[in-house]
């Protein structure tokens, strides 16, 4: 879900601004569309990707490819994707050795096209160097080179986002969620992301966002060529905190098509002057 035609009352805070969704504008309506009513559902189509149970589906901007967490099957965890009008579903949560991730992933968000995918997971077999329980946030891509063709044996690529690790949960089948968050941009190179201030931790989690090509060069991942900026601090640049312990600090974040703006959802109280008390967190929107 894109930061796209909302209507908003905004409060600036220097680069970070409050926002207060009002009203929802539909654009770009031709003269055939058909609006369903109030809590109605207007269908033209309805196309089975799976028959897998799963959780937290997403869809590729162009609406190709759906990726989904497989929660109920014990032997086939982590995240597929599902192309339309194509039988069958890819398992993506592999590591280098082609096991399959041994425990569920959070919403895996996609590229427009379907191409890069970040996810979630609390698998313990996908990263050889770090085994330990926890949530970590991982990219896919599924086209490394290039050719158009997605999910060739041997052509894709998955990579761990460095970083501290927070706790995270694989309590099956009924929750499987942790503090971490993620989400990618359109293009895929920009990637908003959570973790915690301590390794291990499941509150004070700040927002941050990756670039995978600072060099700009359509090559993501190189060597060198990334940075990580931290979206959670205040005006005067101080790091987003609350007085009087840190709450959880940030959950539920996403990230606008051009990476260029990042939403979150914090209890920090120093990011607004009018902050009403501890019961209380906030919608901000970092414009990088």
């Amino acid at each position: 879900m894109r930061m796209s035609g909302l209507t908003r009352r905004v409060v600036t805070i220097g680069v970070i601004t409050a926002l207060v969704a009002t009203a929802a504008r539909l654009s770009g309506l031709t003269p055939h569309t058909v609006l369903a009513a109030p809590g109605g559902i207007v269908a033209t189509s309805v196309t089975k990707i799976s028959f897998e149970s799963g959780a937290y589906p997403d869809v590729s901007g162009d609406g190709r490819f759906i990726a989904f967490n497989p929660i109920f099957d014990l032997n086939d965890r982590g995240v597929r994707v599902g192309e339309a009008g194509v039988s069958g579903t890819v398992q993506i949560a592999v590591n280098g050795q082609g096991q399959v991730a041994n425990s569920s992933g959070d919403p895996a968000r996609m590229s427009a096209d379907g191409r890069h995918v970040v996810f979630v997971s609390y698998a313990s077999n996908l990263t050889p160097a770090d085994a330990t329980a926890g949530s970590r946030i991982y990219t896919v891509d599924r086209d490394v080179d290039a050719d158009g063709i997605f999910d060739e044996a041997g052509y894709t690529t998955l990579r761990r986002i460095p970083g501290r690790v927070s706790v995270g949960t694989d309590i099956f089948p009924l929750i499987v969620r942790g503090p971490a968050d993620a989400d990618i941009s359109d293009s895929g190179r920009y990637v908003a992301f959570t973790q915690p201030d301590v390794e291990g931790a499941d509150n004070c989690l700040r927002a941050y966002r990756l670039d995978r090509d600072v060099d700009a060069n359509g090559i993501f991942d190189e060597p060198g060529t990334s940075s990580v900026i931290d979206v959670t601090v205040s005006t005067a640049g101080a790091s987003g905190s609350r007085t009087g312990g840190c709450g959880f600090g940030v959950l539920d974040l996403e990230i606008s098509g051009d990476g260029q703006h990042v939403l979150f959802r914090s209890d920090f109280d120093n990011l607004t002057s009018d902050y009403l008390g501890d019961s209380h967190d906030y919608s901000f929107v970092r414009d990088i």
